[in-house]
């Protein structure tokens, strides 16, 4: 017996995984990693589509603001100056 369970002490045979177990849990955590990176790709990318869309229209609505503050037509260009 275990002096700390008070159970009958298991041979040491039947303790832990065997390494059947383990490769079986190994392609079945490779297989589900497998499948969820193209998801995660897809979720990623539609965030980030979806953050510059967010950008685009507050830069919209800036110049829309200025417009009216300054009662005169403001023109958006995409420019990288």
């Amino acid at each position: 017996m275990h002096p700390m369970t008070k159970r009958p002490a298991m041979p040491r045979s039947l303790r832990g995984f065997t390494v059947i177990q383990l490769m079986v849990a190994l392609t079945i955590v490779a297989t589900l990693t497998g499948l969820a990176i193209p998801s995660y790709r897809y979720i990623t990318n539609s965030s980030r589509i979806a953050g510059e869309i967010n950008n685009l229209l507050g830069d919209l609505q800036y110049a829309r603001f200025q417009a009216i503050k300054q009662g005169q037509t403001i023109t958006v260009c995409a420019s990288s100056a």
